[in-house]
C-alpha cells in the first residue's frame, strides 16, 4: 500500500503506483528513494493497541504522514451493542440449553458408551432380575438367563446380581441428580434477563456437577 499525501490518496498495488508514476518508469519492486521523490510513501502499520474490557481497535483506512513517514494506525473504541452481542456465545436461552444438554450426554455417555445399545435396552429387565433374584417371584427364564449371564463373567449368580443392583441404583443416583441440575439450570436460563449472564449460568452447572461426576468417577 502506498500514499500519496498531496493528493490524500491511498493506492492498493504496485500496478497501479506505476501507473500513476508515469511518465517515470519505476523499477519491478519500486524503492523509496524511487518513489519518495515524487511524494508517494509506502504505508507502514502501527502495531495493534491493547484493548480493556469492551474496547476494540478497528484498523484506520486513511493513514497519516509525518515526518516523511505514513502510518495507517488504530482507532480504539468501545463496541457497539450489537457487537456486544454478536459476540456473545449463545444468543438465546434456546442455544445455551442445547449446549447444557450436550454437556450432560457427553457427562452421562461415559456410562453408557461402555455398552451396546442394545445391552442398553435391556437394563430394565436386568435389573427386575436381579432384584427377584432368590425369591418367589422369579421365573425360571430368569434364573437360567442370570446365571448364563454370571458364568460368562466369571460371577455366580447371587454376586452377578449384586453387582447389577449396585450399577444400577449408582446409574439411578446419578440420573436423579443429573435431572434436578437440568430443572434448575433450564430454570435459570429461562428467568436471565441479559443474554450475557448464559455462559455463567452454564458455569455453575457444571461446577456444580464436578463433585458428583468425581463421586462415580467421571469426569466433566
Amino acid at each position: 500500500m502506498y500514499h500519496i499525501p498531496s493528493e490524500s490518496r491511498v493506492i492498493e498495488t504496485t500496478r497501479e503506483l506505476k501507473q500513476w508514476a508515469l511518465p517515470t518508469l519505476l523499477s519491478k519492486n519500486p524503492q523509496p528513494s524511487e518513489i519518495e521523490p515524487l511524494g508517494a510513501f509506502r504505508v507502514q502499520r502501527d502495531p495493534q493497541p491493547d484493548v480493556i474490557g469492551n474496547q476494540v481497535a478497528v484498523p484506520d483506512t486513511v493513514p497519516t504522514h509525518a515526518d516523511g513517514v505514513s502510518t495507517l494506525g488504530w482507532t480504539v473504541r468501545n463496541k457497539t451493542e450489537q457487537e456486544l452481542f454478536d459476540a456473545l456465545p449463545y444468543k438465546t436461552a434456546t442455544e445455551a440449553k442445547l449446549v447444557m444438554t450436550a454437556w450432560i450426554n457427553r457427562l452421562t455417555g461415559q456410562i453408557q458408551n461402555e455398552y451396546p445399545s442394545v445391552v442398553q435396552k435391556g437394563w430394565e429387565e436386568e435389573e427386575a432380575m436381579a432384584r427377584a433374584f432368590g425369591s418367589d417371584t422369579m421365573t425360571q427364564a430368569q434364573t437360567d438367563t442370570l446365571a448364563n449371564d454370571a458364568a460368562a463373567k466369571g460371577r455366580t449368580s447371587a454376586e452377578h446380581a449384586t453387582r447389577i443392583i449396585e450399577k444400577a441404583d449408582a446409574f439411578r443416583a446419578i440420573a436423579a441428580q443429573t435431572r434436578t441440575l437440568w430443572l434448575a439450570t433450564d430454570k435459570a436460563l429461562d428467568e436471565a434477563t441479559d443474554p450475557a449472564q448464559y455462559p455463567a449460568i452454564l458455569q455453575a452447572a457444571i461446577d456444580q456437577a464436578a463433585p458428583l461426576a468425581a463421586a462415580y468417577g467421571l469426569t466433566t
